[in-house]
């Protein structure tokens, strides 16, 4: 699917049935969309062809578009590089992409140049990348192997397994000192960035494995395969869900 739907405004106030029509429709090039990140009045489109379409939603047009070199297959042949995920701190874009050999690549763009952080070579199954600040990124492995990685030196700050069970998913927290981390259990483990000890299990909520996760202020939100909705808050303990008809995912 070549489009990306996104809502400008935010409607409230409104109760009816059926969809919400969007307010206008972006349209990347060509692949399919994996991740999205909007930044003072841009919006970022990684697709699975190995691009970055950069639109302004102001005046609605693509400005700039970001190629990354193609890798090769298991038997040799050039393919695109599907992107994973993508993360903006100062103005500088970080990259998660697929990289020869299965394994993942790490890339930061800025000053118009793409620079690697971690390739193939370093042979990590890397799921999800993102900013703890300039100059460190957190990264998950499929194995549920949690690190902090330092850009310029090219080391690991520390790395812990959050759990046994399969990562599913993770968010930082506003101010990014916790990380909440999501897996096929259920449960959600939550990790100091600085140090990468464990705070705190949280469980209850989910009985299945977790697709989407997000932690904002004092309170992780979870969705996932049971088509539960919970809702941890971490200031007074209080923990529910919801039920719905269809599963949350990002």
């Amino acid at each position: 699917m070549k489009y990306l739907v996104f809502l400008l405004m935010v409607i409230s106030g409104i109760h009816a049935k059926g969809l919400i029509q969007p307010e206008y429709i972006y349209k990347v090039s060509s692949g399919l969309v994996t991740d999205v990140l909007y930044k003072k009045q841009k919006l970022y489109c990684a697709t699975d062809d190995g691009k970055i379409e950069i639109f302004n939603t102001k005046s609605k047009k693509n400005i700039q578009a970001i190629k990354l070199d193609k890798i090769k297959d298991f038997m040799g042949d050039a393919i695109d590089s599907k992107i994973f995920s993508i993360d903006l701190i100062n103005g500088s874009l970080l990259i998660l992409s697929q990289d020869n050999g299965g394994y993942s690549r790490v890339h930061i763009y800025n000053s118009s140049a793409l620079h690697v952080i971690i390739s193939g070579d370093d042979r990590l199954n890397i799921i999800k990348a993102k900013f703890i600040d300039k100059e460190n990124i957190l990264i998950a492995l499929i194995s549920n192997d949690i690190i902090s990685y330092n850009i310029k030196s090219k080391k690991k700050n520390w790395t812990t397994q959050a759990s046994m069970s399969k990562f599913s998913n993770f968010a930082l927290n506003n101010d990014k000192t916790l990380v909440a981390i999501a897996d096929e259990s259920g449960d959600v483990h939550l990790i100091s960035t600085k140090e990468g000890k464990h705070v705190k299990t949280l469980h209850g909520d989910n009985v299945d494995n977790i697709f989407s996760i997000d932690f904002k202020g004092e309170v992780v939100l979870t969705g996932g395969q049971d088509r539960r909705v919970g809702v941890y808050n971490l200031k007074n303990g209080d923990a529910y869900y919801k039920m719905s008809h269809f599963l949350y995912m990002e």
